[in-house]
């Protein structure tokens, strides 16, 4: 059972690994509202890499150091997908207003 869950949590990985990277792109070349769209999905992918990278690390044995730190890079993931949550959802709205003003 561990083994399948340190699969998932690797594929879901790199997965959310080449969402970050091509959002990141994305938000570069693009200019306003767009641009903060982007960042907001590429946190939202970095959140779900750094949750996904804490989980696969929790099946491995470490010491109690290493759980710490597990739970930290966990910990920063959930921050990254709630803000990016966050910022997508305002985001999408002032795209939305500005696109009915047009």
């Amino acid at each position: 059972m561990l083994q399948f869950w340190a699969m998932i949590t690797l594929g879901t990985g790199i997965l959310s690994l080449f969402g970050t990277l091509f959002y990141s792109i994305q938000s570069r070349r693009s200019h306003g509202v767009e641009q903060a769209i982007y960042r907001s999905w590429m946190n939202l992918c970095m959140g779900i890499l750094f949750v996904s990278i804490a989980g696969h690390l929790a099946t491995f044995g470490l010491p109690t150091i290493g759980y710490v730190l597990v739970g930290l890079i966990g910990v920063l993931g959930l921050i990254n997908l709630y803000y990016g949550w966050k910022n997508r959802r305002y985001y999408t709205a002032l795209l939305l207003e500005k696109q009915k003003q047009v």
